[in-house]
């Protein structure tokens, strides 16, 4: 019976399996990058009690504008020549931040690739950061 109506119903049973699979790609992708994610309450729970440390990975000017405490600035674009500076934070959690998370994770992917293992992101970075009342440096 389901075999008819697939065969009368060509078409539409290809969109709804594309769309099916669609939606579970995209489901798993989200659940992937959402395990590296974490919020600023986190961050700082992590900070206090695990010694971890927050990458920035902003540009120099938006460093600059307004940054999280005791933050390091490692522009994303130096990330791979800052590689051997990092490697002194290889037994720390690290915590980068960066308003968009796209670029967050990718910056996760080419650190993983230094040896450093524990690295997350806050989620929205310096947005959520500043949402929350948290304190920072500002010029």
């Amino acid at each position: 019976m389901l075999y008819n109506f697939i065969i009368k119903n060509l078409t539409l049973s290809v969109i709804l399996l594309t769309s099916i699979t669609i939606l579970i790609i995209f489901e798993l992708n989200e659940f992937i990058q959402s395990k590296n994610s974490i919020n600023p309450e986190k961050a700082i729970d992590l900070i206090n009690h695990q010694n971890a440390i927050i990458i920035d990975i902003r540009n120099e000017n938006e460093f600059k504008q307004c940054h999280v405490i005791n933050s390091v600035n490692i522009p994303y674009n130096k990330l791979i020549t800052y590689k051997n500076i990092l490697k002194k934070y290889k037994k720390k959690i690290i915590i980068i931040m960066h308003n968009k998370n796209n670029l967050a994770q990718k910056a996760i992917k080419q650190l993983k690739n230094n040896e450093l293992n524990e690295i997350l992101y806050i989620n929205d970075g310096i947005n959520a950061w500043n949402k929350n009342n948290l304190p920072t440096n500002k010029k």
